[in-house]
């Protein structure tokens, strides 16, 4: 929920969804710029299959915010 939030109130809208139990379970993009791809992630640690899809996201990523 944080991370979602987070990027929601980033960008001004609601864009990526967000709940009180676990919803995020693959990459959801939004493009903020030309350059500024913002990338919702599976939290880590959830299970072993949401922390393969969040490293996809993660590998190709020049920053990397981790909210807990």
């Amino acid at each position: 929920m944080v991370k979602s939030s987070l990027l929601n109130s980033l960008i001004g809208d609601d864009i990526f969804n967000v709940q009180d139990i676990r919803e995020t379970t693959t990459n959801s993009r939004y493009e903020l710029f030309e350059d500024v791809l913002l990338v919702d992630t599976p939290g880590l640690d959830a299970n072993i299959n949401d922390d393969a899809i969040a490293n996809v996201a993660y590998e190709s990523s020049n920053i990397i915010f981790i909210c807990s």
